[in-house]
């Protein structure tokens, strides 16, 4: 009877050793996953903190400063354009409003009109930011941004931008019974640091028949390479 007792109690030593083990194992593999996730969370903490400080860099007041004299911003907006860490902005200006200004008579006149400036093309502006925070102008485009007649009885046709990833699209509405909206789109190439029309794309419709609509969409394959300073809204066949 002692024997098999003695072989019982080894056994039960056996067994609570190989416990230990296995709890001290899995302590281990514990305190490893801790650490790893500990190391996400700060390298995570940092990716946030360098996003939330290079969204706040670009202000209206550094956009301004590249508003030419005699024309007012229309519209603004920044992301990342170039696919770099830093945030970069499009914006689009046209000739100021009219003014009133005093004559040799002491009368006034007026100096220019809302409707001298309807029709007339707004320039698209490319800024990139440098290393240093600083804004530069690196692309003009004159014929990407409809004119404020263009939208038909709906008024100025320009619905702002949307940026996302090197690609960047201006989006217009426009029309009457006859609807549509216009979205042009480029993207940027890293190898010769330029943007390229991308797609270009106008969907239509009878606002007594909204379901029924009529969409075209041209693609690289349809106008080849048209980068973004060669691009012309009205050489588009849509």
């Amino acid at each position: 009877m002692s024997r098999l007792m003695y072989i019982f109690i080894l056994a039960i030593l056996v067994s609570a050793c190989g416990s230990s083990e296995r709890q001290h194992s899995d302590k281990n593999k514990q305190d490893d996953v801790i650490n790893h996730n500990n190391e996400n969370s700060d390298d995570n903490s940092e990716n946030v903190s360098e996003e939330a400080t290079t969204i706040t860099d670009i202000s209206k007041e550094m956009i301004m400063e590249f508003v030419p004299e005699d024309y007012e911003l229309v519209e603004w907006s920044k992301g990342n354009l170039n696919l770099d860490d830093r945030e970069d902005a499009l914006l689009v200006v046209q000739k100021g409003k009219s003014k009133k200004s005093n004559n040799s008579t002491g009368s006034t006149e007026s100096t220019s009109s809302d409707d001298d400036n309807s029709e007339e093309k707004r320039p698209l502006i490319i800024l990139t930011m440098d290393n240093k925070g600083k804004l530069q102008q690196v692309a003009q485009n004159d014929a990407v941004i409809l004119c404020p007649a263009c939208g038909g009885v709906m008024g100025d046709p320009f619905s702002g931008f949307t940026i996302k990833n090197g690609y960047f699209s201006a989006e217009h509405h426009g029309g009457s019974n006859w609807r549509w909206n216009r979205i042009i789109t480029f993207k940027y190439n890293k190898n010769s640091k330029e943007w390229y029309l991308h797609k270009d794309g106008l969907v239509s419709w009878h606002s007594s028949d909204p379901d029924k609509v009529k969409e075209t969409i041209l693609s690289k394959k349809d106008f080849g390479t048209i980068s973004f300073e060669d691009y012309n809204v009205d050489n588009m066949d849509l």
